[in-house]
């Protein structure tokens, strides 16, 4: 596990781990919480197509949709925010769980919030 603050090289060293996984034939998800971030590395790893690069909640969005659960977001502002709060870590595991796939490595310091060992 690596911490620091921002501009610290964590995402530089994330970028460095995914690329040289995928260069092993391994599949790598890079995920990060910002759209934003996740555009930018995106285009970064464009070359390398065993990377997959989603945010978060896009992570989240298509596990969910691909184990054809439910992933409906509420228009009331109280249940949004607990939706993405709350509901997307516990979606997101139940996804992974029916659908039985996943990468070999896991890039994105986000996940250890969400599964900690």
């Amino acid at each position: 596990m690596v911490e620091g603050c921002a501009g610290s090289g964590k995402t530089l060293l994330a970028i460095c781990l995914a690329r040289e996984h995928a260069a092993l034939g391994k599949s790598v998800l890079l995920t990060c919480f910002n759209r934003n971030l996740a555009d930018y590395l995106s285009d970064v790893l464009a070359d390398v197509p065993a990377i997959t690069v989603l945010n978060f909640h896009e992570l989240v969005r298509t596990r969910v949709l691909a184990a054809g659960l439910l992933f409906q977001v509420s228009k009331e502002l109280r249940q949004r925010f607990k939706f993405f709060r709350d509901d997307c870590p516990e979606l997101l595991i139940e996804a992974i769980e029916l659908l039985g796939e996943g990468f070999d490595t896991l890039c994105g310091g986000l996940l250890a919030r969400i599964h900690p060992t």
